[in-house]
């Protein structure tokens, strides 16, 4: 744990396309295995998971704790035995650099961002936009990596003052032990 005033959190919504990352200090940004300057614009598989976790952890500094969206079972995009893949080795990663891992649901995701579990993007973008109104928000994972961290950072700072909507999203998330975030 930093010894920083202000808490640290880091934000991921994993994606095997577009994988968002957010620091409550307030930058966010995307990986893109299939964007222009990728190493192998067609990687699939195993490489896919390998460049994305890579990304991932070259962005691993010193946090107090790491909030990933934890997985929607009711998705309707294919590749789910990948995207389970990724979101382990991603948290794997995370484990190793010793930063303590929460994991909020998507509608806690949407609840805490935007006032409703059933948000949709654009509402979650307004209210990152809103929330965070010098950081570009170039999409909806980024925004949705955002509300992660933030809602890390609120959890860590045990700030009073939180909606009836964000105490119920903070309620939803699987919170790491007390004395896991002690070291």
């Amino acid at each position: 744990m930093t010894t920083s005033l202000r808490p640290r959190a880091l934000g991921l919504d994993l994606s095997l396309t577009s994988t968002g990352v957010a620091s409550s200090l307030g930058w966010c940004t995307r990986i893109r295995p299939d964007a222009p300057g990728s190493p192998d614009r067609n990687m699939r598989g195993l490489d896919r998971l390998r460049y994305i976790v890579a990304k991932v952890g070259s962005l691993l500094g010193e946090y107090d704790l790491a909030v990933i969206e934890g997985p929607s079972h009711g998705s309707k995009h294919g590749k789910a035995h990948e995207r389970g893949g990724l979101w382990w080795m991603v948290r794997d990663a995370i484990e190793a650099a010793r930063i303590p891992v929460a994991v909020a649901p998507p509608s806690s995701v949407k609840l805490w961002a935007a006032g409703h579990g059933h948000a949709n993007k654009q509402q979650v973008i307004d209210a990152m936009c809103d929330r965070y109104p010098t950081t570009v928000i170039r999409s909806s994972d980024e925004a949705d990596a955002l509300a992660l961290a933030h809602l890390g950072a609120v959890w860590l700072a045990e700030e009073t003052g939180a909606t009836d909507a964000q105490r119920r999203a903070l309620s939803g998330v699987d919170w790491p032990h007390a004395h896991v975030l002690a070291h």
